[in-house]
């Protein structure tokens, strides 16, 4: 899984420092995003994911922080596409049904 944010997000330094954190263990780990890359890789060694957890991601900025909070679900893969849609709005993650939703076309 990787991470992605648009440029005005970033800082505009050379390296950017994200802070990932588990809400639930407190755990954190830090890691350094280069300017030159677009997304930048979970760090699933550091930082496993596990679903129904709530995750703060921050990135240390020049001119403050920018951070959200975001909820991991895992969907079982043998489900149809139908399914998972279904599955995913139970959850509140309209937006990735509706992108799921536009892979059938």
């Amino acid at each position: 899984m990787n991470l992605w944010l648009v440029n005005k997000k970033r800082s505009g330094h050379k390296v950017d420092r994200v802070v990932i954190k588990n809400t639930h263990t407190q755990k954190e780990v830090f890691i350094r995003w280069l300017a030159s890359e677009v997304t930048l890789v979970w760090p699933r060694g550091k930082m496993p994911i596990q679903s129904g957890t709530t995750y703060l991601i921050r990135l240390k900025k020049s001119r403050g922080h920018y951070h959200r909070k975001i909820i991991f679900y895992r969907i079982p893969a043998h489900l149809s596409i139908d399914a998972k849609v279904t599955e995913m709005r139970k959850k509140g993650c309209m937006n990735q049904a509706a992108q799921l939703e536009g892979q059938r076309a």
